[in-house]
């Protein structure tokens, strides 16, 4: 895992953030709750790029669900559970479905946007890069790794990096908690065999 902390223009760089890392890694090792992990990469990516705030949505029977929310509010996020994947589905929605990034810069002028915009626009929130989280296993998306700004805003070639090291170990998490949990379930399958 790559080590990406903040530079003086808030942008990241590979100089620190190691102690994050290690406790998110660690947290994952451990086997602590999927949600507390994946709030953790929120936290992470908010204190050390503090005017981002991020999201990390799942996919569970071809609808988004909130895996974790970090600064957005609770309201902003609830919005998107349940939501159908689709084209025209915000950032998030349409990244599943493109299974691609989704920059959108100024969601005042994307159409991806037009049935979610009211509500960005009314708790600030102005850009959206959405990523897909792939599956290590089988290469399905797994969800999403989303970053709000409260301007309209381009990537730089760290940002990417940033989307992809997120995705990156989101993606571990959830792999290995699926692992888990479907190991889990076999178990007591076996013992009631």
């Amino acid at each position: 895992v790559r080590k990406m902390a903040k530079k003086g223009n808030g942008r990241m760089d590979e100089t620190g953030g190691v102690h994050a890392q290690n406790r998110i890694l660690e947290k994952i090792i451990q086997r602590k709750p999927l949600k507390k992990i994946l709030s953790e990469i929120c936290e992470w990516v908010e204190t050390t790029h503090p005017k981002t705030q991020c999201s990390i949505m799942l996919v569970q029977n071809g609808t988004l669900h909130v895996g974790a929310w970090g600064r957005l509010p609770v309201s902003y996020v609830k919005v998107f559970e349940g939501c159908e994947i689709g084209p025209m589905v915000a950032s998030c929605g349409t990244a599943v479905y493109r299974q691609a990034p989704v920059i959108v810069t100024d969601l005042t002028e994307s159409p991806l946007w037009d049935n979610f915009r009211e509500k960005a626009l009314a708790h600030g929130l102005r850009s959206c890069w959405s990523s897909p989280i792939q599956s290590t296993q089988n290469g399905s998306i797994l969800g999403t790794v989303a970053l709000y700004f409260s301007e309209p805003q381009s990537p730089s070639a760290e940002d990417w990096e940033l989307l992809e090291l997120l995705g990156h170990v989101a993606g571990m998490a959830i792999n290995l908690d699926q692992i888990w949990t479907q190991g889990a379930e076999t178990k007591i399958k076996f013992e009631k065999f």
